[in-house]
């Protein structure tokens, strides 16, 4: 039987809105919630990382773990209060986009035209074989059709079902989020796991964008799959054993 795997996420501070999610006190704070999960061995560990995820106040400073049971969430809490720095940065298939919102109104059209007159040429090559080239191009129109059906139909309220099986508002926060952030370069390392497989046109497919904003270099490891199937099966058993080799070799 599989042991499920199961995502804690804590920040700074914490904040909880219901009473009964007081399972978290101010010993979690000092502790990181050591001392309550000791004297609690019965809980179900998976209440404990839907509250933290659900009822948390939004802090800048983020951490997440990894765990199966009890006992391993403690013993993960504990290495990380003795040595809280992080080691890694992971990157799994995405790309460092520069967003053209804050240039002048002139730069932004011509950079936006450049860009889809490379996209169009990229196509036009066929450089990644003609029936796929054709089938991708193809759904991205048809996309593009539904998403103006969708607009002119609901307007901002775009609660429908999008084309990954979740809210299509989600999608349209994530492409506002990232059209309105701006990406500054910092003095770290990444590890960018990147797809064989291209299901989109990128302008840089070497470094993925990344290069100018990671000023200590970007790791690069070649993952089987394309973006929304790398950690699907087969390819999650491959990617597994790349994610673990770059783990190792960090951690040694």
């Amino acid at each position: 039987m599989k042991k499920r795997v199961i995502l804690f996420v804590i920040s700074a501070a914490f904040s909880f809105k219901a009473p009964a999610q007081t399972f978290i006190t101010e010993d979690f704070n000092a502790n990181l919630g050591k001392n309550y999960l000791q004297d609690n061995p019965d809980i179900d560990i998976a209440d404990v990382a839907y509250s933290l995820q659900t009822t948390r106040a939004v802090f800048k400073e983020l951490n997440f773990f990894l765990a199966t049971d009890r006992d391993d969430l403690l013993e993960k809490l504990a290495k990380f209060k003795r040595d809280p720095v992080a080691r890694m940065l992971g990157m799994f298939d995405i790309y460092a986009y520069r967003t053209p919102h804050y240039d002048p109104l002139l730069v932004k059209y011509v950079k936006r035209e450049m860009y889809f007159g490379r996209k169009i040429w990229h196509a036009m090559l066929f450089k990644d074989g003609f029936m796929k080239t054709i089938t991708t191009r193809a759904k991205a129109v048809e996309r593009g059709a539904v998403r103006l059906l969708w607009k002119l139909k609901f307007g901002t309220d775009q609660k429908q079902t999008g084309f990954f099986g979740y809210s299509h508002k989600i999608d349209e926060m994530n492409n506002n989020s990232r059209k309105q952030y701006r990406i500054m370069p910092y003095d770290i390392a990444i590890e960018l796991f990147r797809a064989e497989t291209r299901s989109f046109y990128p302008d840089d497919y070497v470094y993925m964008g990344w290069k100018p904003y990671v000023l200590k270099g970007v790791n690069i490891y070649n993952i089987p799959g394309e973006h929304n199937t790398i950690f699907k099966e087969p390819n999650d058993r491959e990617f597994a054993h790349i994610l673990q080799a770059c783990l190792d070799k960090i951690n040694c």
